[in-house]
């Protein structure tokens, strides 16, 4: 898992700091509770830190909720 890795250094200096705009989904049945309540959870959030769990990229907001 050295890529999941390596995407997240790339991510960290992209990201951290920044703000989400707006949300899409490519895969919506993968979303929950729903594509309107996830951008509306998001959108406007910082990004405080990137972490990763296994194979999974996590985005923890300013909120201290995580995408």
């Amino acid at each position: 898992m050295p890529e999941v890795q390596t995407t997240i250094d790339k991510f960290k200096r992209r990201l951290i700091g920044r703000r989400i705009r707006g949300f899409k989904a490519s895969w919506p049945r993968q979303v929950a509770p729903s594509i309107p309540r996830v951008h509306r959870a998001v959108t406007g959030r910082k990004i405080d830190k990137i972490l990763r769990r296994g194979k999974r990229i996590i985005l923890e907001l300013d909120d201290q909720s995580c995408l």
